[in-house]
């Protein structure tokens, strides 16, 4: 029963490895690929079941790298 319960959360497309904390304080903007940074940082964007399922969600760092990487595709959007 618990096989058929779990089975549906095995189904999606899994996200792509999220960058780290401290990587994601280091990244570098840079205006002349800033569409391509933009996909990237949202392809690293973690999931409510990346969050729900993993030891980083429980503790709340895939918060702060979501968090993170909102701020890095607000500032390519506000000032590139």
């Amino acid at each position: 029963m618990c096989v058929s319960l779990c089975s549906g959360c095995a189904t999606g497309t899994p996200s792509r490895t999220a960058m780290s904390v401290e990587d994601l304080k280091y990244f570098q903007t840079d205006c002349k690929i800033a569409p391509q940074q933009i996909a990237m940082l949202n392809s690293m964007r973690r999931t409510a079941d990346d969050q729900l399922l993993s030891l980083s969600g429980w503790t709340g760092q895939d918060r702060r790298i979501n968090w993170l990487i909102n701020w890095h595709i607000l500032e390519l959007r506000d000032y590139c």
